[in-house]
């Protein structure tokens, strides 16, 4: 497990998620699940035919206890041939590796790391998700911009009552996806700042 030096009000938010994770499943399940099936056909199409190879990478921003892997698997979906999870919490992430371990979840590296400066190379992953992690960074803009350089397909959620107007117009760079009763979900895609993606905006 990799580790990153944390600036104050980050590390607020470590022990804040570090005292909650045991009971955090409990508490967001059904939320985190409603996000991800809201999102589910874009996903299963950015990982089709993941499975055949360690290169085709799926990254979880602020991936808490890695129900991602856990909700692919019980549905049947894809599955990346390696899946990365980084989160701010050591807890979380402990619990998530117990997770990927139980559902047999491919090749897994687990990560503590920073949305707005994530610890991997440009392109590396087929795709990346963050469901709503957004709201917790300081700078939105920047973290997009992180997830725009590590991946070719960005999967990305916001809550509905903290779309800011420079988050909204940084978001509606990409494509409306869909949305869940709290939160707007994005794709965002190379070339998309440039107003190459076809979805519509909210």
């Amino acid at each position: 497990m990799r580790h990153v030096i944390h600036e104050s009000k980050k590390k607020d938010i470590m022990i804040k998620y570090d005292a909650t994770a045991s009971g955090y499943d409990e508490l967001y399940r059904d939320e985190q699940y409603a996000k991800y099936t809201a999102a589910a056909e874009a996903l299963a199409k950015a990982l089709q035919g993941c499975s055949t190879g360690h290169r085709c990478r799926l990254c979880d921003i602020g991936c808490g206890t890695g129900l991602l892997i856990e909700y692919l698997v019980e549905n049947g979906l894809p599955l990346p041939g390696h899946y990365i999870c980084i989160d701010l919490s050591i807890n979380m992430l402990r619990v998530a590796r117990q997770r990927s371990e139980r559902y047999a979840a491919p090749l897994t590296d687990i990560i503590q790391g920073d949305a707005e400066h994530l610890p991997l190379r440009q392109k590396v992953c087929r795709v990346a998700v963050s469901f709503t992690v957004i709201d917790l960074v300081e700078n939105p803009p920047r973290m997009l911009q992180e997830c725009d350089n590590i991946s070719h397909t960005c999967i990305v959620s916001r809550l509905k009552k903290a779309m800011k107007r420079c988050v909204r117009e940084e978001l509606r760079a990409g494509s409306y996806l869909a949305e869940t009763d709290k939160d707007i979900i994005f794709i965002r895609r190379p070339g998309s700042a440039s107003g190459n993606n076809t979805g519509k905006n909210p």
